[in-house]
């Protein structure tokens, strides 16, 4: 005889032997049988329990690590575990079930690179509901690392990085720490976990290379759980030195003056002086500097030629002298033409009878 059937006994018992309390409960137990989940479980002196519908957890968090996790569920009904859509990555075993038991969840995808989450809805045959909340951590860890540029200018220039990852990362300048400016961070940081990929912008500005060598910059980004680690190198150019691009020419020879000329560029960092050194004897070892007029010097422009005009004056009659023209930047100096040797000679012209003219003072000592 089942639970409804004596509950069915009792009543008709009662109603005949005018029992009324006892017809009464029978009738409290029959109302609640009725609205129950299948079988009530019996607990002693013919009385049943109301149904009962309870989880040990209400969420569970899986890292990139967990295989399994498991809830139990305290019933004495039936039951069934629902998935939203798109939680197909979610394993559940059983699904459903007849009383109390062990559930088991199962991640079944861990390439995932964002944080996902599922609500799982699990439902009895009265539909009495609870939620299970579920989320999933990363289970790939993703750095990258971009830049705007690979070749720095030898002015100095900037040099932009974007950094995408779902982890928090570092980022260090691991070698070549060359001429950053005093006010920059060498390290940069991205803390905290990342429910999905995002994506930082970070920048170095270099100073300026005034060296003829070429240099580099060796950046290191490493995830916080050393899963992965980006290297990146940064060249910068080397500085140039200005270029002649005419020889050094003198004319307009006079008895005390004459005109030299010759053509110059820069590349990279302006020409900041440029003129003659002149010597009267090859092996003076500090030449005469006659600098070009500042406002032509100021007027060069990077790959323009600029023409420059030197006049070179308060020379002695009949000396010979030995040109050389310069230029200088913030790289250094150079000479045309490049050895004292090679330099272009030239005799100012004579003033016959005059004690200050040298070539007739050597006739006269000959």
């Amino acid at each position: 005889m089942n639970a409804i059937t004596k509950l069915l006994y009792g009543l008709l018992y009662g109603q005949r032997h005018g029992n009324d309390m006892f017809m009464y409960s029978c009738i409290f137990l029959f109302i609640i049988c009725l609205t129950g989940c299948g079988d009530v479980e019996p607990i002693g002196d013919g009385h049943y329990s109301a149904e009962l519908f309870k989880l040990s957890q209400y969420s569970l968090d899986f890292t990139a690590t967990d295989l399994k996790k498991s809830i139990d569920i305290n019933a004495n009904c039936t039951w069934t575990i629902s998935k939203p859509s798109g939680a197909d990555w979610l394993a559940i075993n059983p699904s459903k079930g007849d009383g109390p038991m062990t559930v088991t969840f199962e991640p079944t995808d861990t390439t995932n690179i964002s944080a996902r989450t599922a609500d799982l809805t699990v439902t009895t045959a009265t539909g009495l509901t609870n939620i299970i909340h579920v989320r999933q951590a990363p289970g790939k860890t993703t750095l990258t690392v971009t830049a705007s540029i690979t070749a720095l200018s030898p002015l100095g220039d900037d040099c932009a990085f974007s950094v995408t990852s779902n982890h928090a990362w570092t980022g260090s300048i691991t070698a070549g720490d060359f001429g950053l400016f005093s006010n920059q961070s060498r390290i940069w940081k991205q803390e905290g976990f990342n429910e999905q990929e995002t994506t930082t912008d970070v920048s170095i500005r270099c100073a300026p290379n005034t060296t003829l060598s070429e240099r580099t910059l060796t950046l290191t980004f490493i995830t916080d759980n050393s899963a992965l680690t980006e290297t990146r190198t940064v060249t910068q150019l080397p500085g140039t030195l200005p270029v002649f691009t005419s020889d050094l020419t003198i004319d307009d020879l006079t008895r005390s003056s004459a005109v030299a000329t010759f053509s110059v560029r820069h590349d990279t960092f302006p020409i900041t002086e440029c003129g003659i050194l002149l010597r009267s004897n090859p092996a003076q070892e500090r030449p005469d500097t006659i600098k070009a007029n500042s406002q032509t010097v100021s007027q060069f422009s990077i790959l323009n030629s600029q023409l420059v005009t030197v006049p070179l004056t308060g020379l002695v009659s009949g000396q010979t002298y030995y040109a050389q023209a310069y230029a200088r930047n913030a790289v250094g100096i150079v000479t045309l033409p490049s050895s004292v040797t090679e330099a272009v000679e030239f005799t100012v012209l004579a003033v016959p009878g005059k004690d200050d003219n040298p070539v007739l003072e050597a006739k006269r000592a000959q």
